[in-house]
């Protein structure tokens, strides 16, 4: 890619849409945010474990709290 991302770690769930969320801000001037997590609601600890296979060490790593926190946890251990 031209933004010179890799992507070979990238899994697709079949059947999911990504995820989106909508940040309004209410009367008040105060955020209220819907999410609707689409995939990131659906993936597992296994889907991380096939993730991080592709990684190679030193590599960043980026983590959403959008996802299942055993997800997260998976990741940073």
């Amino acid at each position: 890619l031209a933004e010179g991302l890799e992507l070979s770690g990238l899994q697709v769930l079949e059947g999911e849409s990504s995820g989106t969320a909508f940040i309004l801000v209410d009367e008040a001037g105060e955020n209220v945010i819907a999410v609707a997590p689409g995939a990131n609601h659906s993936l597992a600890p296994a889907h991380v474990e096939a993730g991080l296979a592709a990684a190679r060490p030193g590599e960043w790593l980026l983590l959403s709290m959008e996802l299942d926190p055993r997800c997260v946890r998976r990741a940073l251990e």
